[in-house]
C-alpha cells in the first residue's frame, strides 16, 4: 500500500533547495534474468472528488498515455516489457490523500535455489 498526503509533500518540498528531478520510465521487472515479476497490478483508492488536477496516474512511454488515478481503477499491465512512470501526486485543498496498491505476479522460477 502506498499512500500519499499532501500536507506532507508541501513540508518536505519546503526543505529541499531545488524541485526534485523529473521522474523517468523503467521496467517495474529491473533485470529479466532474476527479476521474477511478470505483471503489475496497481489498485487506486482515490477519494471522491480527486482529479486530473490532484496529479498521480501512470504514464507510459510506448503511446505517451496517462491513466489518471480514478477511484476503485484497476490497473495490470506487463512488468518486464512496459516502461512506465508514475507521476507525481500533488492534491488540493479538501482533497489531501490518496492511496493505491501495488501487487506483482511472479512467473514460476525454473531455478531451484530461487523462491
Amino acid at each position: 500500500l502506498r499512500v500519499f498526503d499532501r500536507k506532507a509533500r508541501e513540508s518536505s518540498l519546503a526543505l529541499l533547495s531545488e524541485a526534485p528531478p523529473a521522474r523517468e520510465f523503467g521496467l517495474a521487472n529491473e533485470d529479466n534474468s532474476s527479476d521474477l515479476k511478470k505483471v503489475t497490478v496497481l489498485y487506486f483508492i482515490s477519494p471522491v472528488g480527486w482529479d486530473g488536477k490532484c496529479g498521480g496516474g501512470v504514464a507510459f512511454e510506448a503511446d505517451g498515455s496517462v491513466i489518471a488515478p480514478a477511484r476503485d481503477r484497476l490497473l495490470v499491465f506487463l512488468s518486464d516489457s512496459t516502461l512506465y512512470r508514475m507521476e507525481p501526486f500533488s492534491g488540493r485543498e479538501g482533497v489531501d490523500n490518496c492511496s493505491y496498491i501495488v501487487n506483482h505476479l511472479l512467473r514460476k522460477s525454473t531455478d531451484e535455489n530461487q523462491a
